[in-house]
C-alpha cells in the first residue's frame, strides 16, 4: 500500500517543474519536491518522490537513486520505471480509452504485451517506447514489448 501511494503521489506531481521552466523541468520538479516542507512527508519519502520526479523522462539518472537509503534503492527506481512507462502511455492526454499492455517484471526485465498488432498500428508509441528502451539499458534494465 505505501508503495501505491508513493507511485500514486510521483504521478500526481510529476509536472510540478513546468511552473519554473519547461525545459529540464524535472530536474526543476525534483528540487522543489526535495526542498519544500510537505505535511505528512517524512524526509525520506520526499526524497524517494523528489527521485522518482528527477527520473520520470530523458536519460535514467541511476546516480540520483544511489543517494537514497540503499533498502529503498531498488523499490524507487521500479517504481520510477512505472511512473515513466505511465506518463509516455499518456503523452497525448487524449480522453480515448487506449488499452493497458500486461506488465510483467522481474528483477531488471520488463515486459508490455499490447492487444495483438496494437503496437504496429502506433509507430509512435513503437518510437517512444523504443527510445525508453535505450534509456532503460544504460541503467542496466531490460525493456521488451510487443
Amino acid at each position: 500500500p505505501k508503495y501505491s501511494a508513493m507511485l500514486t503521489w510521483a504521478a500526481k506531481v510529476h509536472e510540478i517543474g513546468l511552473t519554473v521552466a519547461h525545459s529540464q523541468f524535472q530536474k526543476h520538479g525534483a528540487y522543489l519536491i526535495e526542498n519544500s516542507d510537505l505535511s505528512g512527508f517524512s524526509r525520506q519519502e520526499q526524497r524517494v518522490l523528489s527521485a522518482m520526479v528527477r527520473g520520470h523522462r530523458r536519460k535514467f539518472p541511476s546516480s540520483v537513486f544511489e543517494q537514497l537509503p540503499s533498502e529503498v534503492v531498488t523499490c524507487t527506481k521500479h517504481l520510477c520505471i512505472l511512473l515513466r512507462l505511465a506518463v509516455l502511455s499518456h503523452r497525448a492526454r487524449s480522453p480515448v480509452a487506449k488499452p493497458i499492455p500486461r506488465i510483467e517484471a522481474e528483477d531488471n526485465r520488463i515486459s508490455l504485451v499490447f492487444p495483438e498488432d496494437w503496437i504496429e498500428h502506433h509507430p509512435l508509441t513503437r518510437a517512444e517506447l523504443e527510445q525508453e528502451a535505450n534509456y532503460l539499458e544504460a541503467a542496466g534494465f531490460l525493456l521488451r514489448f510487443s
